[in-house]
């Protein structure tokens, strides 16, 4: 099945499900097939099967039963703007002022996934509060023998700085999978290297306690052992 997630409307849901044939682009009277065919395109979104490197993104549970109480309406033939949720709300996930998940948060008890072009629909048609970032996570290959594919929620928190600025520390999440290479590119960015400066990259366990970190195309922070807490440290070379 083909979903057409190009109709998007001001105010409530857009979202034209369409069943290998061209649906009417044409404006829709929001009437009960109207609201069927929205909620079959969230639960779509909803239970996507995970593909590696996908995005998926958190959206609070409150806001979310809200959303579903305006579609239900809508199904049932009521006036669905009296349930009308407003623009997404993901502050009760967040640390107080924060964009930082609070620790220790459930699927299904606190958040909702919906994938990519679920999360795009609803932004379109809702929007969301004025300076929230979306809480947006990969999909990831979790575990070093027995893989699980999941939605990694919390990234490890890393301490990135430079050997000869260990005082000057970045504090920044970064999945998992991604690789120690890429991990040193992005340290020579956010540390304000040159792209071509050549760099060793160590892992600093104690004050004066530090392990070389073999950089391949392949090995990944979990394949390292790297866990959240940790500290990396880059080297320039002289």
């Amino acid at each position: 099945m083909t979903i057409n997630s190009s109709s998007v409307v001001s105010e409530g849901i857009d979202m034209t499900v369409s069943c290998d044939k061209k649906m009417d682009e044409s404006p829709r009277v929001k009437d009960k097939v109207f609201f069927e065919e929205q909620k079959e395109f969230l639960d779509k979104c909803l239970n996507e099967k995970l593909t590696i490197g996908d995005s998926w993104f958190l959206i609070d549970k409150d806001w979310y039963r809200h959303l579903e109480k305006y579609i239900e309406a809508g199904v049932g033939g009521d006036d669905p703007e009296n349930e009308n949720p407003g623009p997404i709300d993901n502050s009760p996930l967040c640390q107080l002022g924060s964009s930082k998940l609070k620790e220790h948060l459930m699927e299904g008890g606190h958040y909702k996934l919906i994938n990519e072009e679920g999360w795009n629909e609803l932004v379109n048609s809702f929007g969301i509060i004025n300076g929230q970032e979306p809480l947006k996570r990969s999909v990831i290959d979790d575990g070093l023998y027995n893989k699980e594919t999941k939605v990694e929620i919390y990234p490890p928190h890393l301490k990135l700085c430079l050997f000869n600025s260990l005082e000057n520390i970045i504090d920044k999440d970064i999945s998992k999978s991604t690789t120690l290479e890429n991990v040193v590119k992005l340290m020579k960015e956010l540390l304000e290297l040159p792209e071509d400066e050549e760099v060793r990259l160590w892992s600093r366990f104690m004050q004066n306690t530090y392990e070389l970190l073999v950089l391949t195309e392949t090995k990944s922070l979990q394949d390292q052992g790297i866990n959240s807490g940790q500290t990396l440290v880059l080297e320039q070379k002289k």
